[in-house]
């Protein structure tokens, strides 16, 4: 059975850019799923996570071997 290549894709950009609406709109055509670091980093209380359960919830989804992560979170990232 042959393995379908690797689909990882961040889009990283000033708030307004349009990131999401671009994600969006890839992971659609390509049918891979679509990660929002609001999504991660926010509690459903609008309360910021900490620093370390942001980055363990990143690095769970950077282990697969398809997805799109889009988000303006830079300086946390790197």
């Amino acid at each position: 059975m042959k393995k379908e290549p690797c689909q990882r894709i961040l889009i990283l950009g000033s708030p307004g850019s349009g990131k999401t609406t671009l994600s969006g709109s890839i992971a659609k055509k390509i049918n891979c799923p679509l990660y929002h670091l609001d999504d991660l980093y926010w509690t459903g209380n609008w309360e910021r996570s900490e620093r370390s359960q942001f980055e363990t919830r990143v690095e769970k989804i950077i282990q697969g071997d398809n997805w799109i992560i889009e988000g303006n979170y830079y300086h946390l990232c790197f």
